[in-house]
């Protein structure tokens, strides 16, 4: 009986031939669990995938439902200005009205005039008589500074509002922790 080695006829050959086998089934069990490790990763990765979805879904609720009662708060602020407003527009429009008719009367009163600087020598230690003078504006400057007041009365209360949505919207976006 003749063994199968003794038809291959060099040692060499025989060693090459064992090298080339072992190489072989070196690079396939590499290969194959280089295809197995990456099935394995592409499989953690897609499930990583999935619940980084759901917690984006999740949290993208949890942010719009934020924005909407944040928007809803806003509006509500933006409501109830604008009728304090309207009734204030009013309030104001009838006063207007008043004082341009002469019921109502815009008063200044008028400071003392040094005893030096009176004209005649009616001056007493108290300063000049202030008969006749009532410190009733004249009704188109007394609409004029109402209008004034009003303009700033209107920027007090914008600021004051600009703070409160401030205010709303850092407690919204902390989460009512401040």
């Amino acid at each position: 009986m003749i063994s199968s080695l003794s038809l291959i006829p060099s040692i060499w050959v025989r060693w090459a031939i064992l090298a080339a086998l072992w190489a072989a089934s070196v690079g396939f069990g590499y290969v194959h669990g280089l295809t197995h490790e990456k099935a394995t990763w592409q499989a953690a990765d897609a499930l990583r995938e999935r619940q980084d979805g759901a917690h984006l879904l999740i949290d993208t609720q949890h942010a719009r439902d934020a924005e909407q009662k944040l928007r809803d708060s806003f509006d509500k602020a933006d409501t109830k200005r604008q009728e304090d407003k309207d009734v204030h527009e009013k309030e104001l429009d009838k006063l207007r009205a008043s004082v341009r008719a002469g019921t109502e009367r815009l008063r200044c009163p008028g400071a003392k005039i040094p005893a030096s600087a009176a004209p005649d020598n009616s001056a007493t230690a108290s300063g000049p008589s202030n008969e006749g003078r009532s410190g009733d504006l004249v009704p188109q400057a007394a609409v004029d500074i109402l209008g004034i007041g009003a303009r700033i009365r209107g920027l007090v209360r914008e600021r004051n509002d600009l703070i409160d949505k401030y205010n709303a919207a850092r407690e919204t976006c902390n989460g009512g922790s401040q």
